[in-house]
């Protein structure tokens, strides 16, 4: 096992690839560029560290303490994030593709279970995290069989690839997702409620019995998406891509739909009432008539 306390400040590029660091304390240290790939760092203090740029590759951070942490561009693909603590910390640019909540975990969470006598929940925190551009695709973020998913609220998310990523019974409520990712991904039972989804690509993803109430969608692309249209009270969808949505039954009640493509979309017995279509493109669309459109308070 490498010691903490010769480290000091671990010089750049330096290689500690498959180092025992389990519960070593390298809080504040600087380890820009260094090669952590494979390493044990189940329950080390990493808080407030300087990992800019650092290899954490298939990386073992069971209960690591990662709070604060700058995690500018540092490449975490396949890490195990097992109850990781990311308070805070800046994952700008970060590669966190296929990480695992799971992984190899058995000595650790064995003593967990002895000392608490359950295993607590394999769910990362990332409370005030920036995620901007970070690279998330076909992550799994989920717990399980959980109750709840990850919470991500009000996390910064802008530009990030999400694609195919599983978010199953996560809460993003008030999280920035401008410009997002989202292909194929898997955001059923999520809640998304004042989310920023402006510019976000949601083709193909499953928002089945999300919860999306006066979420903002500014310019979204919801092509071919698996929408939860019973929830969509309020929503900000302008200029967003519906084009061909099946929206029969849809509850848009005061939805935003101005300059929307509504092309060839299904609008049976959609509700929308008080909603704006204003320069909303409708052709081919079916189902659309005047009885589903009421004037918008400020018009009465």
């Amino acid at each position: 096992m490498a010691d903490p306390e010769d480290m000091g400040r671990v010089g750049l590029e330096s290689d500690l690839s498959g180092a025992d660091l389990a519960g070593a304390d390298l809080h504040n240290n600087i380890l820009h560029g260094v090669n952590l790939s494979g390493a044990d760092l189940a329950k080390a203090n990493l808080s407030k560290a300087d990992l800019r740029d650092a290899d954490l590759t298939r990386a073992y951070l069971y209960d690591a303490d990662l709070s604060g942490a700058d995690l500018t561009r540092a490449t975490l693909a396949g890490a195990c994030l097992h109850g990781t603590d990311l308070t805070g910390a800046d994952l700008t640019g970060a590669d966190l593709s296929c990480i695992t909540l799971l992984g190899d975990y058995a000595r650790h969470a064995e003593s967990d279970y002895h000392a608490f006598g359950y295993i607590r929940s394999s769910l990362p925190k990332f409370t005030r995290a920036n995620l901007s551009g970070v690279n998330l695709t076909g992550a799994d973020l989920t717990d399980g069989d959980a109750e709840s998913g990850i919470n991500l609220t009000g996390v910064n998310l802008t530009g990030a690839d999400l694609t195919d990523v599983n978010l199953h019974r996560a809460n993003l409520s008030g999280a920035d997702l401008t410009g997002a990712k989202l292909h194929g991904a898997n955001l059923h039972r999520a809640e998304l409620h004042r989310a920023n989804l402006s510019g976000a690509d949601l083709t193909g993803a499953d928002l089945s019995k999300a919860a999306l109430a006066v979420t903002f969608a500014d310019r979204s692309s919801f092509t071919y998406g698996d929408l939860p249209w019973d929830k969509l009270v309020g929503a900000n969808l302008h200029k967003a891509n519906l084009a061909g949505a099946d929206l029969t039954g849809a509850n848009l009640y005061k939805a935003n739909l101005t300059g929307a493509d509504l092309t060839d979309a299904k609008l049976y017995g959609a509700r929308l009432h008080y909603a704006d279509l204003t320069g909303a493109i409708t052709d081919g669309a079916v189902g659309l008539h005047l009885g589903n459109v009421a004037r918008r308070p400020e018009d009465s």
